[in-house]
């Protein structure tokens, strides 16, 4: 499947790499905790949230 990055089509998804063409691994974007007194801004409230789960990764809680 295609994707587009800044502007530009790609037909493969092109992987991150240094000026040398190593790979690297770009940081997470998913750094935030949810809390029970909504201090890291995100208040925990029944039914808002869901995990959503894949063999090939860890887990990410998705905003209902």
């Amino acid at each position: 499947m295609g994707m587009l990055v800044n502007g530009t089509w790609f037909d493969d998804d092109p992987l991150p790499a240094d000026g040398a063409g190593r790979f690297v691994r770009p940081d997470s974007i998913f750094r935030d905790r949810v809390t029970r007194d909504g201090a890291s801004g995100f208040k925990a409230e029944a039914g808002r949230y869901q995990l959503v789960t894949a063999p090939s990764c860890r887990g990410r809680i998705a905003r209902s």
